[in-house]
């Protein structure tokens, strides 16, 4: 999951990448291989197309006095990690400092007891009147066969045993209310899955394909795969029903301002 917390100056949403080369970035978790990181490398560029091709480079209703990215925090596997291992960690020592701040993946990265206190940083470093913008993928399959039913009970248990707020994310516009911020706006979009939805379906599958490979290990328990072959039989059945039912999932965009 990538985490943009961006702040500048004369932005449209057509240049959203123009700026990369004036950006800092900060990398928060633990390192990893090389195999590991190159996959999700692999992934988040997967999911940087098909929210863009959804959603645009961002939703919220910004000026063109608003530049980005300004800085941005790549947070992968758990800001959570990050957050968890101490209870004052801040993301920056500036309060009200950024304009706008975007995020996505968070829900199904960040654990359930250290989100709350992600939302108040977050809220911390936002100036009034500036934009928070989420971009966050829905729990289920929709129009599922059975083998992708054993991919999303996968996903699920996986959610579960880290402390994800997963089944959560429909209701992220009343919790942004419930914590102050206001004119929340919200949309959702079904993706498609499979070749039958184009190139968007296309890049979706292989998102799930890389999610899968990721964590050959849990499938394996789930499904008493005993080789590689067997595993990637599995993987072909997942496409096949993709297609067949024209399956999709929900990812919701959720946008608010900061009172």
């Amino acid at each position: 999951m990538s985490m943009q917390v961006e702040s500048a100056e004369n932005f449209s949403n057509d240049e959203a990448s123009s700026s990369e080369d004036s950006t800092e970035i900060y990398q928060v978790g633990s390192l990893e291989s090389n195999d590991v990181t190159n996959k999700k490398i692999d992934q988040s560029s997967l999911l940087h197309e098909i929210i863009k091709c959804t959603f645009g480079n961002y939703s919220a209703p910004l000026t063109q006095d608003i530049k980005m990215p300004g800085v941005r925090w790549n947070i992968d596997d758990g800001v959570g990690k990050s957050i968890e291992s101490n209870e004052n960690t801040s993301l920056i020592s500036k309060n009200e400092y950024f304009d706008y701040i975007y995020l996505r993946y968070t829900m199904i990265t960040v654990r359930r007891d250290k989100f709350d206190f992600l939302l108040r940083e977050l809220t911390r470093v936002l100036k009034r009147g500036g934009w928070i913008e989420f971009t966050e993928p829905g729990h289920e399959i929709r129009s599922k066969g059975p083998t992708n039913a054993v991919l999303e009970e996968v996903w699920h248990r996986k959610a579960r045993e880290e402390n994800l707020r997963v089944e959560e994310i429909c209701n992220l516009g009343k919790v942004l209310s419930e914590n102050g911020y206001i004119d929340v706006r919200e949309k959702s979009h079904d993706i498609p899955l499979g070749e039958y939805g184009g190139k968007t379906g296309i890049d979706t599958a292989n998102h799930w394909k890389a999610w899968m490979q990721m964590h050959q290990d849990l499938f394996t328990e789930a499904t008493a795969h005993k080789s590689k072959h067997e595993f990637d039989e599995f993987i072909e059945r997942c496409f096949k029903e993709f297609n067949d039912n024209h399956s999709c999932f929900v990812v919701y965009n959720f946008v608010a301002q900061k009172a």
